[in-house]
């Protein structure tokens, strides 16, 4: 049997707690020979949506050049540092072009957060449009308090800047 994990990126939901769920499988089915998959994480496919998602929503209120924030949901775990979304994160960056400019973060707790994407962005790539692509399978709660709220957050410091939000990705 190969367990396949629906997880975006590969945390500690798709680390830790996937390998006591497997032993506990293993304990409980003897002779059953079990393999663990890894999340989709830095999958050229999902960077290929996310770009997508990106050009669909850029209108005539968004000047070049163009941030993407790439929205992860945020977590407080040590085994979820962002390396796997970072790569997604140039991939994504690859496929869009020179007049874009990637940052990542996180949606609530641990870093990167927000406010360090949306300076990466503004401050130091200059950007005039800023895309949030919220990394999320679904509209929820993380996406309406914690997208959404840090947004007009970001909004109100740089007023000048356009902002533009994808839909997730399920």
């Amino acid at each position: 049997v190969v367990v396949m994990p629906f997880l975006l990126g590969n945390g500690k939901h798709a680390t830790i707690e996937l390998d006591e769920t497997m032993e506990d499988i293993r304990d409980h089915s003897q002779g059953l020979e079990l393999h663990l998959a890894e999340g989709f994480g830095p999958d050229p496919t999902l960077a290929g949506l996310v770009a997508q998602r990106v050009n669909e929503v850029k209108g005539p209120h968004c000047r070049s050049p163009y941030g993407v924030l790439l929205l992860k949901e945020g977590t407080k775990s040590e085994y979820d540092v962002c390396v796997w979304v970072e790569e997604l994160g140039a991939l994504v960056e690859g496929q869009l072009g020179p007049e874009y400019a990637i940052a990542v973060a996180q949606s609530h707790y641990g870093n990167p957060t927000m406010d360090d994407a949306a300076v990466k962005l503004v401050e130091t790539r200059r950007v005039s449009t800023i895309v949030c692509v919220p990394y999320l399978f679904f509209p929820g709660l993380i996406l309406h308090r914690n997208v959404l709220g840090g947004l007009d957050t970001i909004q109100q410091r740089y007023p000048n800047v356009s902002i533009a939000v994808t839909a997730p990705l399920g």
